[in-house]
């Protein structure tokens, strides 16, 4: 807990919020987590995580050999892996030929194989799916309890960046912890959740340093960080490099200011932090740049010349069209962003969609009331940390998908940190009685409109429109009627996305897969 939450006696928070509840109700979140994502690890279909089959080998092939896979020809076989999709993994079919993660850096797969030969020895000799059901539900163990300590870390930041404010942090450790599908990546087989952890420590470092000028011995940690980095998964280099050099161009700047500080010794810092990180990712990449040549160093070359098969931007557009590209891109991200479960074959109800689109509005209200009002009741230096890492995570994305169809919003969960940081603020002004007069009164007219339009056949509403309009206007009604419960009002919505999570896995994602 931080040192403002740890102060004696019953007082309150600037938000209202008594500092003894703050981490009563950070352990409600964390134990209905733990709850719902066990119930994810254990009752999702084998193999019906995205990538999970070749996270699993991967995994396997250190703990029986001790030596890191290569990538290979025919590690990727595209028409057998749609044919064993197709037919939901059944047992007499093979996962074993399913390799294609072999590239990615060890470190997530490091700890897997040790679980792997301490709770799941049998499936060190298994081949058949069945039998490597152990070695699959220790890793997926494995990634929702890195997940618990992810979210520990995002409470952190956010009560670093709002220490008067503990509803803010609340409020975004449960919208990280309650995505739909960022809960069923956390608790498959895969490296998303020690990426996202690393990437976190690294914004915790930062953050807390910013503003407050360590010795070398914070740049020692923050090159180790900085490895851990670099040792976990490629998708996260961007984002944490762009902060990382965030930090240093800040400090520089504020150090300028106050004193003068000497170029040298910030060109000294910098360099050090970054030599630390890739000496310890140096083994790894030396060992890559032998197995596949120069300048290879991270496998991607020969990644890209395995996947043979995988749909590009270019075929796509060349088929359908940039009108059809666009359309793809927008709906499949929003949906997979929230819940496009299995190998983005299981999706939720159109009317889930369709709230969740009225939702979203609200959150990107509410980034803009921050952004542009400046609103944002934390530091300046910190939240333009965060909003370099959110800018990496973005144009990581693009930069993938304008080579391959990828059009995932899971590739987006590192920025789920940086994009609290901003939605939280911004929802408390929308949630301020005088606001949220207004937005429920604009939320009341627009459900009115929308029924209007839905009797009389006119446009695209529905009475699911409807619906999410008046419960909008509920939402900001019960917050203009009771102010000082605005605590409550905050985090409602995204408890509610934990009862979505349950929704989804019982009413979608088994009916569908089992």
């Amino acid at each position: 807990m931080t040192r403002i939450e740890s102060k004696a006696g019953n007082h309150t928070n600037e938000d209202g919020l008594p500092r003894p509840w703050a981490r009563w109700i950070l352990l409600a979140i964390l134990l209905i987590y733990v709850g719902v994502g066990v119930q994810y690890a254990r009752l999702t279909p084998l193999w019906q995580v995205p990538d999970e089959p070749a996270h699993v080998n991967y995994a396997l092939h250190v703990a029986r050999t001790a030596t890191l896979p290569v990538l290979k020809a025919g590690d990727y076989d595209a028409a057998y892996l749609e044919r064993i999709k197709a037919a939901h993994f059944p047992p007499h079919m093979s996962v074993s030929s399913i390799r294609y993660e072999s590239h990615q850096p060890p470190l997530y797969y490091l700890g897997a194989a040790l679980l792997i030969r301490l709770f799941a020895p049998s499936a060190l000799n298994a081949t058949s799916s069945p039998a490597l059901a152990p070695a699959v539900y220790t890793m997926r163990l494995y990634s929702l309890a890195l997940s618990v300590v992810l979210l520990l870390v995002a409470y952190q930041i956010l009560r670093r960046l709002f220490p008067n404010h503990p509803s803010l942090a609340l409020g975004g450790v449960a919208f990280i912890a309650f995505i739909p599908q960022h809960l069923a990546m956390m608790a498959g087989a895969n490296n998303d959740a020690l990426a996202e952890l690393v990437l976190a420590l690294l914004l915790l470092r930062l953050v807390t340093d910013v503003d407050r000028p360590r010795g070398h011995r914070m740049s020692w940690v923050r090159g180790a960080i900085l490895g851990m980095v670099l040792l976990t998964k490629t998708t996260i280099y961007l984002p944490a490099l762009l902060a990382w050099g965030t930090f240093h161009l800040l400090n520089y700047v504020r150090s300028r200011r106050v004193s003068s500080f000497p170029l040298v010794q910030w060109v000294r810092r910098w360099l050090v932090e970054g030599v630390i990180g890739v000496l310890l990712a140096l083994p790894f990449y030396v060992r890559n740049i032998l197995v596949y040549g120069w300048p290879d160093f991270l496998g991607l070359r020969r990644h890209a010349e395995v996947v043979v098969g995988q749909m590009t931007t270019a075929e796509f557009v060349a088929r359908e069209g940039w009108g059809a590209l666009w359309t793809r891109a927008l709906t499949w991200t929003f949906r997979s962003f929230w819940g496009q479960f299995g190998w983005m074959g299981v999706l939720m109800d159109a009317r889930v969609y369709k709230a969740l689109t009225y939702f979203s509005l609200v959150l990107l209200a509410a980034v803009l009331i921050c952004v542009v009002k400046r609103q944002c009741l934390a530091p300046t230096r910190a939240l333009g940390l965060l909003a370099a890492a959110a800018a990496g995570t973005i144009i990581s994305y693009v930069g993938y998908n304008v080579s391959f169809l990828q059009h995932q919003g899971r590739y987006l969960f590192p920025m789920l940190i940086p994009l609290a940081a901003f939605i939280m603020p911004g929802l408390w002004m929308l949630l301020d009685s005088p606001r949220a007069r207004w937005v429920a009164l604009m939320a009341g007219l627009g459900g009115m409109l929308a029924l209007a339009a839905a009797v009389v056949d006119l446009g695209p509403f529905d009475r699911w429109d409807v619906l999410s309009l008046f419960a909008l206007a509920v939402w900001f009604g019960l917050a203009w009627r009771w102010p000082r419960a605005r605590p409550a009002w905050l985090l409602m919505p995204f408890l509610g996305l934990g009862g979505l999570a349950l929704m989804a896995l019982y009413g979608f994602i088994l009916p569908a897969l089992t």
